[in-house]
């Protein structure tokens, strides 16, 4: 997670990465190849998760390999550009019940040396709720057995009217 991080604020810093980008830099290119790109040509979270992939890829040890989901939220547009790299899946919750899983990605980062990932955007709309979650928080059991994602979703749903905080 340290190498994720550090390369995602220098990636970030240096000039966020697009897809176009990330092709053009890679033509001829070998592994952990630096890339020219253009600071105003627009985020590209898929672009930024084919650019971690190779570095870790190329850095860490063969077992080691993260999920991750990475996100830019427009709060003018309220809209949300996305790509999901093997995490699970957050959800939107709609005040009216209904959920929408975001799954547009890809595989897991740093376990392949070359791949591709999905991108979508979605349209956030007042009473929306984000909710991105790890299996720590899904998985533990007790005497009742998994608390589960379903669990999980009824007790947001339930509690959607609270302050983020309590939620």
């Amino acid at each position: 997670m340290a190498t994720i991080h550090s390369a995602m604020r220098a990636y970030t810093l240096e000039g966020a990465p697009t897809v176009s980008a990330l092709t053009e830099g890679r033509r001829g290119a070998g592994p952990g190849a630096s890339l020219a790109l253009d600071a105003n040509a627009g985020f590209s979270p898929a672009a930024l998760c084919q650019r971690l992939n190779r570095q870790l890829f190329s850095s860490t040890p063969a077992e080691k390999y993260a999920t991750l989901f990475l996100g830019i939220y427009d709060s003018a547009s309220r809209s949300l550009g996305y790509t999901n790299a093997g995490h699970l899946a957050p959800i939107i919750l709609k005040p009216d019940g209904s959920l929408r899983r975001l799954e547009a990605g890809g595989t897991v980062i740093g376990l392949f040396p070359d791949v591709s990932f999905q991108e979508a955007e979605v349209q956030l709309a007042p009473g929306d709720v984000f909710l991105a979650y790890s299996d720590g928080v899904t998985e533990p059991e007790n005497d009742f057995g998994e608390f589960g994602e379903a669990r999980l979703i009824e007790l947001v749903q339930k509690n959607r009217q609270l302050p983020l905080q309590r939620i």
